[in-house]
């Protein structure tokens, strides 16, 4: 496992405005559309999960990744991994 966090935005608003992102065409055309989406899905899922959950991004030295891990005390419960996308693939993570 590698010790280094990943930063979310969680006001998708903000990380818009900070991009000069002011519609959604801009948006679609903007390397940034996948962490905008990313923050938001995290968003939603922390204001509806317990508190006794804790969330954590996992990546290992391979590569492979998961973009929100639910933790309670020391157990892992879910993994979540969040694209945007029509067509969903199969990735290292």
């Amino acid at each position: 496992m590698v010790k280094a966090p990943k930063i979310y935005f969680r006001d998708s608003g903000i990380l818009h405005y900070l991009s000069g992102i002011e519609s959604w065409n801009d948006l679609q055309n903007d390397i940034c559309i996948g962490a905008s989406w990313e923050g938001f899905v995290i968003e939603q899922i922390k204001q509806l999960m317990p508190t006794v959950l804790s969330s954590y991004f996992y990546r290992t030295h391979q590569g492979s990744a998961s973009d929100l891990v639910l933790v309670k005390g020391n157990k892992p419960i879910a993994c979540n991994e969040i694209k945007l996308s029509n067509a969903s693939q199969l990735t290292r993570g």
